[in-house]
């Protein structure tokens, strides 16, 4: 019986101290579900400017997250009532320059100056729906 109740005391005893060893990292991450599933990355418009060059218009984007990260997705972007989609994969913390590209014919509608555009990002996640970044910029 003694036995018994001294592996019991060393089986309390390793638990406690394994679950000591848990609680600093949990309480490291962001939240409970960082520690689970990663951080959460998004993407988002770095200047309200698209620069159109050729056949593509050129966005300023930044990864918001760790550097260990990556934000990967799809960006899109409305301009005339046509949707234009480009696939990005920027590392966390970095700016990046995306080409979307236009069409060799998109440029010719648009001699008459700067135009909107709504530009929208879709960062996928770990676990979940992907985070989704609009933003509403002028093409020159």
């Amino acid at each position: 019986m003694g036995a018994l109740r001294a592996r019991l005391a060393t089986l309390v005893a390793a638990t406690a101290f394994l679950a000591a060893l848990a609680t600093p990292a949990v309480a490291s991450a962001e939240s409970a579900s960082d520690f689970v599933s990663g951080p959460r990355m998004t993407l988002i418009f770095a200047r309200d400017t698209a620069r159109e060059t050729g056949a593509g218009a050129v966005l300023s984007v930044k990864c918001l997250g760790p550097r260990s990260g990556v934000c990967a997705g799809t960006v899109s972007l409305e301009l005339e009532g046509q949707t234009y989609k480009a696939p990005f994969s920027v590392i966390g913390g970095h700016r990046q320059s995306l080409v979307v590209p236009l069409g060799t014919d998109a440029s010719a509608s648009r001699d008459s100056g700067p135009q909107r555009a709504l530009a929208v990002a879709s960062t996928m996640q770990p676990l979940g729906a992907p985070a989704l970044t609009e933003q509403l910029l002028r093409v020159k």
